[in-house]
């Protein structure tokens, strides 16, 4: 079964057990390379039609017991 860690702030790192913590950082250092990559977002939105952004507000980090990204979650963005 995985856990759910939703982290906004430097101190929520803390939430993740101490054993799981590299397994997070790393996970986190891929999450901070896509954000660091605004085509890839703009490319999806432009082959699906769907307005699309990579939300920075907060990292959610699933202990799946896999090393790296397993998953990403793309939510259309509502408009205004």
């Amino acid at each position: 079964m995985s856990q759910e860690y939703k982290i906004s702030t430097v101190a929520d790192f803390l939430q993740v057990p101490s054993d799981k913590r590299e397994e997070c950082l790393i996970d986190f250092l891929q999450w901070l390379q896509l954000a660091d990559n605004p085509e890839l977002i703009e490319s999806f939105a432009q082959m699906t039609g769907v307005k699309a952004e990579f939300l920075t507000s907060e990292f959610h980090w699933f202990d799946d017991g896999l090393r790296g990204v397993s998953e990403i979650v793309i939510t259309e963005k509502a408009a205004t």
